[in-house]
Order: structure tokens, then sequence, then C-alpha cells
């Protein structure tokens, strides 16, 4: 009953960081359309690529374009 219990609880925290990396993903993604006036899934396509020419996984590379994105959005507007 225990190994039972165990191997749900790894279920469930893959499942929790799957959902996490699926967030990121979905926040990058419309950060680099917005920003860059591309569709969801032409942002898609770049975030893929940049991740396979980098050697990365995807929900990485996401984590710095929202990190990014955030750190960005606190310098403007700069005259103020």
């Amino acid at each position: 009953n225990r190994g039972y219990q165990d191997r749900l609880l790894v279920k469930v925290k893959k499942l929790e960081e799957n959902l996490r990396s699926r967030r990121e993903i979905e926040r990058a993604v419309k950060l680099l359309a917005e920003r860059h006036g591309l569709t969801d899934i032409q942002a898609y396509e770049q975030i893929r690529r940049q991740a396979t020419q980098k050697r990365i996984s995807i929900s990485e590379l996401c984590g710095v374009i929202n990190s990014a994105g955030s750190i960005l959005d606190g310098l403007w507007p700069i005259d103020q």
C-alpha cells in the first residue's frame, strides 16, 4: 500500500510540474505574440526553434522570456 501511495505522489508531482510548464509556455507565447505582432502559433514556433538551436527545453526558454518580459516592463516608461 505504501508503494502505491509513493507512486501516486510521484505522478501528482509530475502532473503539477507539467501544468506549471504549460502555463509558463502560454505566458511566453502571449508575450512574444503581443510584443512582435505574431500569432500564437508563430510565437510558439519561434520559441521552439530557439530552444532547439540553443539545446534547452522549451519550458526553460519560456522561463527566460517571461523573466525578461517582467524586467523590461519594469523599465518603462523611462521618463517617470
